[in-house]
């Protein structure tokens, strides 16, 4: 099993372990993060990308991770043993260039929070790559030595750009960015303070005035953030980027923060959750474990439109790949891409019924107006009850499993 110093890093190297290429990586669908068990975490990507499906797992030792916690960003202490010099210099640059850019933006827009917090950020991610290539030099060399280069790409780096790594590039790049990094975020508090240096004790918990949002799982989580969009209507906004700000006994507290897709607005989004269980022996896809009651955070109607958006999309798919005879018998199911994103959509829709089941108390025959707590869920229970009486939606339930297990046994997963 891999193991990385620090969530930072593995999710550095899962985006690394991936080949290049044009398709864009499904990170929001196909990553989850679990606790493997007492002492680590294990982040994991089972998904399609590009012409196969992957499966690339990384641990996390606990331990390590609360070790790096502090108000600027650390990779992990001592030297990676996963990320090559020659990587984290392209890490280093690509951060660098979404600062400039971010920048540039600027200057022509004028001033914007959400794009000086990006700088910040992306200055901060250079500063941080860069102590990483610094730590490959011997005490006494002038530039790195060829060992700290054992991938096909850190080589290929170096080959390209052998003064990035000499120690005057260095030292003189780490300080820029540091001092970059300060005048950023100057202009943001507006009063020329500068953050306390790396190091220092990080607030524990969600930032002051957070109330976390409770959810069962990871999972349920994206569902929180696709149906409660930014003002703008988009529900799009980096979700790679999710920093565990506590994790004890009782509970995980998680941050999903970033600018929206569309208009660039701040979005910070902090999460509850119980105590991860192994669930690696039971259905793959649910949104909550078998034995979880229901939903606190997402109501009965919103579940609902989950199990038919879903499924609505997924039998148009199927419908359209059947009534296409130029496709072939199996059309678009031999790409394992293709066929893995349609079990995980005929999945989803079965399990948001399961997910509405959930509110049934006892041996009642309907769902009660207490499962219906949004203005548009009350405003559905109301025209709609019907469609949340008990053997409807069991047999719609048992309809979606069907569809699903009829897919897998005809295509495979």
């Amino acid at each position: 099993m891999i193991e990385a110093r620090t969530l930072a890093e593995a999710y550095l190297y899962l985006e690394l372990t991936l080949p290049a290429g044009d398709d864009a990586v499904d990170y929001d669908r196909h990553t989850t993060l679990d606790r493997r068990d007492d002492e680590h975490y294990l982040l994991r990507f089972d998904g399609p990308y590009g012409d196969r499906h992957w499966n690339i797992e990384v641990t996390v030792p606990l331990a390590s991770h609360r070790a790096a916690d502090g108000p600027m960003l650390c990779y992990g202490s001592g030297r990676s043993r996963l990320l090559d010099a020659g990587q984290w210099y392209a890490i280093e640059d690509g951060y660098a260039g979404m600062a400039r850019t971010g920048l540039t933006r600027l200057a022509h827009s004028g001033p914007d929070e959400a794009t000086y917090q990006a700088v910040v950020a992306a200055w901060d991610a250079a500063r941080a790559a860069a102590d990483e290539i610094a730590k490959f030099l011997p005490p006494d060399a002038e530039e790195i030595p060829a060992e700290a280069f054992w991938t096909d790409h850190g080589r290929s780096v170096r080959a390209a750009r052998p003064e990035a790594f000499r120690r005057a590039r260095l030292d003189t790049a780490r300080d820029g960015y540091r001092r970059r990094f300060d005048e950023a975020q100057a202009r943001i508090d507006g009063s020329g303070a500068h953050r306390p240096e790396a190091g220092s004790p990080a607030p524990a918990g969600p930032p002051t005035g957070t109330v976390p949002v409770r959810v069962r799982s990871i999972a349920e989580a994206h569902i929180y953030l696709d149906l409660r969009p930014c003002g703008c209507g988009s529900a799009g906004f980096p979700r790679d980027r999710m920093a565990v700000l506590a994790d004890d006994p009782d509970r995980l507290l998680v941050r999903y923060a970033g600018p929206c897709d569309a208009c660039g607005t701040p979005r910070d989004v902090v999460f509850e959750l119980p105590p991860a269980v192994d669930r690696s022996d039971g259905p793959a896809y649910l949104f909550s474990g078998p034995g979880a009651g229901p939903s606190e955070t997402l109501d009965a109607a919103d579940w609902l439109g989950v199990a038919e958006g879903h499924g609505a999309l997924a039998d148009a798919l199927l419908a359209a790949v059947e009534a296409d005879a130029s496709g072939g018998a199996d059309g678009p199911w031999r790409d394992p891409q293709e066929r893995a994103a349609m079990v995980r959509l005929l999945a989803g829709a079965a399990a948001a019924v399961e997910e509405v089941l959930k509110f049934l108390p006892g041996h009642a025959s309907a769902l009660p107006a207490s499962a219906f707590w949004t203005g548009p869920g009350r405003d559905r229970y109301a025209r709609q009850r019907d469609l949340f009486d008990r053997d409807r939606l069991a047999g719609w339930c048992a309809h979606r499993w069907r569809v699903l297990d009829e897919f897998t046994a005809r295509y495979g997963r």
